[in-house]
């Protein structure tokens, strides 16, 4: 349990305590499955098909946008099909199954290998599978490792009653002819269309689904401090959308906040507010004029600290104020006016005035979340995130 998780777990067991013993057990369960989603989360599993050179090591830190560190096997000859993780101290962890291609298989037949590859999914599920060939090499042995793909597949379903998505992602097309153009050259494309036809048409043979047959540029180089010098990478962002979008809920926070890749943060970031802005609107539809409001504002206060914790921002019950303070120093005054507000209505109108209720407290959370998604994610000032409060306040009234 890392010291967010422990600092909300004090939060929301304190302001529970400020709610009415007979309605306490109702909102802790509302708040339960908002709690799964901001803090219960793991890393994203992946399993990687392809041959050394490939580009798998390029392809992690093409994701994550920096160098990153293995921790487990690497040498091939005498690890394989093992997990290992690629982490980031400030950001989290991938978990790689690294099948590296039955033609690498350097001990033993195939079926040995294809034995200890079973073994390692056996121990864990992998989220998804990343078919990875390199462009230039789209014709060469294919078959063995489509195979190994297909029965990888078919033993995670037996296993797992789980199909598991699989991605077919041909790295390194900058390397096709003609190489001393850029990616947009039309005959470099028509050449990456040719490859991508090549890899379907054998996947139609052996009837596997594949989610997307991607082209992608994972070049980077960077100097002996992790600094980049140089950054090719093509395409990769639309295969860190696919891979969020496929995920497992329990995996989609990590991911996203390894990848800070900002369309992909806001897009995690709406769905904890959603989240948030359903639960809110939960305990305020429950009949106890002013006892919800401590409750309402510590869901609030999750939301933002979730939200901020996807910018891999080091967070705590300071940072999270401070940011309340800069908006609300604002604006603040006509949130009290607006909660009083929802108070009263639920007060003098006790069955149909929840309804009332619910939406202004939905509609304070939603504005909340989009100040906080310009504010930490997409790096806007107090000011900004102001105006972007009281713009989706509006939107929201109007709707």
């Amino acid at each position: 349990m890392n010291k967010t998780t422990e600092w909300w777990e004090k939060v929301i067991e304190d302001l529970l305590m400020l709610t009415p013993q007979q309605y306490r057990e109702s909102i802790k369960q509302k708040i339960k499955s908002m709690n799964d989603m901001f803090f219960s989360n793991r890393s994203p599993r992946f399993a990687i098909i392809g041959r050394r050179g490939a580009g798998k090591s390029s392809l992690i830190n093409a994701v994550f946008g920096k160098p990153i560190t293995k921790v487990g096997a690497v040498l091939s000859e005498t690890m394989f099909g093992t997990w290992y993780k690629c982490s980031d101290v400030d950001r989290g962890a991938i978990e790689i199954l690294d099948t590296r291609g039955l033609g690498d298989a350097k001990n033993g037949k195939p079926e040995d290998s294809m034995q200890v590859l079973r073994k390692s999914v056996k121990d864990k599920c992998p989220d998804a599978i990343i078919f990875l060939i390199k462009a230039s090499e789209v014709d060469s042995r294919l078959q063995e490792d489509l195979n190994q793909l297909k029965e990888i597949l078919k033993f995670c379903k037996i296993e797992y009653s789980y199909d598991i998505p699989v991605l077919c992602v041909v790295n390194k097309v900058d390397e096709l002819m003609p190489i001393e153009v850029p990616l947009e050259d039309a005959e470099k494309q028509e050449n990456i269309t040719i490859a991508l036809k090549h890899l379907e048409s054998q996947f139609n043979l052996l009837n596997i689904s594949t989610i997307k047959f991607l082209p992608i540029c994972t070049y980077m180089r960077f100097d002996q401090n992790g600094v980049v010098l140089t950054d090719r990478r093509w395409q990769v962002n639309i295969l860190v959308d696919y891979l969020f979008e496929i995920l497992p809920k329990e995996a989609q926070f990590e991911f996203a906040r390894i990848s800070q890749q900002k369309e992909v943060l806001a897009k995690m970031a709406r769905i904890i507010g959603t989240v948030a802005c359903t639960t809110t609107a939960a305990v305020a539809s429950v009949p106890l004029p002013i006892a919800d409001l401590p409750v309402i504002a510590g869901i609030q206060i999750a939301m933002i600290t979730a939200i901020a914790s996807l910018s891999g921002r080091e967070i705590s019950q300071q940072t999270v104020l401070e940011f309340i303070g800069g908006v609300g120093a604002s604006f603040g005054i006509g949130m009290a006016l607006r909660e009083a507000a929802r108070a009263i209505i639920k007060f003098l109108i006790p069955g149909g005035g929840s309804v009332i209720s619910a939406s202004i407290a939905y509609a304070g959370t939603y504005a909340l979340q989009e100040a906080a998604i310009g504010y930490y994610i997409y790096g806007k000032s107090i000011d900004e995130a102001k105006k972007m409060y009281q713009n989706s306040k509006e939107e929201k009234e109007k709707s």
